[in-house]
């Protein structure tokens, strides 16, 4: 049996996502409502599954992130904890408590059957935001059949990017079923200048050989991530533009939404 459907109230939900708002950095706010809006103007909903068959990095984080910025469309958003192993997802949201966004539901679904139990709830939810834990094949696959896109965080190393293939085997599979946009986003990368940044690169190079689509932009290291958890995150660091590259891939969007800040400075140097 599906859980009985929420009921909200839309003026109360909006209350408390303004309440959010300014819980949050002026810098990240101003970004994150440029990303908000571009979304809404697109008006198409953003399904995504966050999986890597042979694990990855940030991805219950970047999940939670993603979710968090969708629940500030004012839409209902279901975020799914498909890693039976930890339930990181649903972890969060109780560590929120009172921070976390009424319209943004957690179910922990770490299963084979999670297609059937997310089609039952068909109707009470506009974005969909699915987490799947590794070596759970049968998990990602019928995370698949209910999602447009998959994103694939790993690391920026020789090892991690080698072992890339059986997940995008995986959803070339059931792209010839229905399409489906893959791309991979490196996460922990090391910020431009330090060391070992030519592993990114050469990464970058690697999977360019290959044909496979990666994010423009990756996820730096920054221990600020894992501080995150479990609360609301006051800081989103360097998330606002990752998630600007996630939302324009996923909505096909002909631009990335820009930080008004560096769209400022752009336009004052001209």
């Amino acid at each position: 049996m599906p859980p009985a459907p929420v009921q909200l109230n839309r003026e109360e939900v909006e209350k408390q996502l303004s309440i959010l708002w300014e819980l949050m950095t002026p810098e990240d706010r101003a970004y994150l409502k440029v990303i908000v809006a571009a979304i809404v103007a697109n008006g198409q909903p953003i399904r995504i599954t966050i999986g890597n068959l042979k694990g990855g990095v940030n991805k219950t984080t970047t999940a939670v992130f993603l979710a968090l910025l969708l629940a500030f469309t004012g839409e209902n958003v279901l975020l799914v904890d498909g890693d039976g192993t930890n339930n990181s997802c649903l972890l969060w949201k109780l560590g929120a408590g009172e921070h976390w966004p009424t319209n943004l539901q957690v179910m922990a679904w770490g299963t084979p059957d999670l297609a059937k139990r997310i089609k039952a709830m068909e109707g009470q939810f506009k974005h969909l935001v699915v987490d799947t834990g590794p070596q759970h094949k049968g998990v990602l696959e019928s995370a698949l059949y209910v999602t447009d896109t998959l994103l694939i965080p790993c690391q920026s190393t020789p090892m991690d990017t080698s072992q890339l293939d059986p997940t995008f085997e995986l959803a070339e599979r059931i792209d010839a079923i229905k399409e489906l946009a893959s791309v991979v986003m490196f996460a922990r990368a090391k910020k431009p200048g330090g060391k070992d940044t030519h592993l990114t690169r050469k990464s970058y190079a690697r999977l360019a050989e290959k044909n496979r689509p990666v994010l423009p932009m990756p996820l730096y290291d920054n221990g600020k991530y894992a501080e995150a958890f479990p609360v609301f995150p006051r800081e989103w660091v360097q998330y606002p533009e990752v998630l600007a590259e996630i939302v324009a891939f996923a909505l096909d969007l002909d631009e990335v939404p820009q930080d008004p800040k560096k769209a400022s400075l752009a336009e004052g140097t001209r």
